[in-house]
C-alpha cells in the first residue's frame, strides 16, 4: 500500500514538472526588413500591392537583400510617428486603395516566415510602417 502511494506521487510530481516543458515551444522569431522602395506594382485583380525593396533583412543574421513584399489585406500599418502613451494606438489593416508608397519611400516590415526562393524572393508582409520621402 505504501508503495502505490509513493509511486502515486511520483507519477504526480512528474506529470506537473515536466508538462510544461513539452506545452511551450519555442515561439518564432519575426523576421525584420528595413530598405527603400525601388518599384510598387498594383494587381487589382487580387487587390494587393508588390513592393520591390532593397534593404537589410534581419533573421539569423543581418544580411543584404532585395525582396518583393506582397502588400494584402491583412497587411496590418504601423503609424509614421512617434507613439503617444497617452492614446490608443491599435495598428489598422491597410487600406490598398488609400495607402500611399512610393519610390524612394523609407519601409520597415514584419515579413511572414514563409519566403519564394525566386530572384528576388518574394514574401507576404505582416506588418508595415511606411516613411515618405517628399
Amino acid at each position: 500500500m505504501r508503495h502505490n502511494k509513493v509511486l502515486a506521487i511520483l507519477v504526480l510530481f512528474l506529470m506537473f514538472f515536466s508538462m510544461p516543458a513539452f506545452a511551450f515551444g519555442e515561439k518564432d522569431k519575426d523576421v525584420l526588413f528595413m530598405g527603400e522602395v525601388q518599384e510598387v506594382q498594383k494587381v487589382e485583380k487580387d487587390n494587393i500591392l508588390r513592393v520591390r525593396v532593397k534593404g537589410y533583412i534581419k533573421g539569423c543574421k543581418v544580411y543584404k537583400e532585395e525582396i518583393i513584399g506582397i502588400i494584402g489585406e491583412n497587411t496590418m500599418l504601423m503609424p509614421d510617428e512617434c507613439l503617444n502613451m497617452k492614446k490608443n494606438n491599435k495598428y489598422e489593416k491597410v487600406n490598398i486603395k488609400e495607402l500611399k508608397i512610393e519610390k524612394g519611400d523609407t519601409v520597415f516590415m514584419v515579413l511572414n516566415e514563409a519566403m519564394t526562393k525566386s530572384i528576388p524572393p518574394q514574401v507576404g508582409v505582416k506588418l508595415i510602417q511606411i516613411t515618405n520621402q517628399k
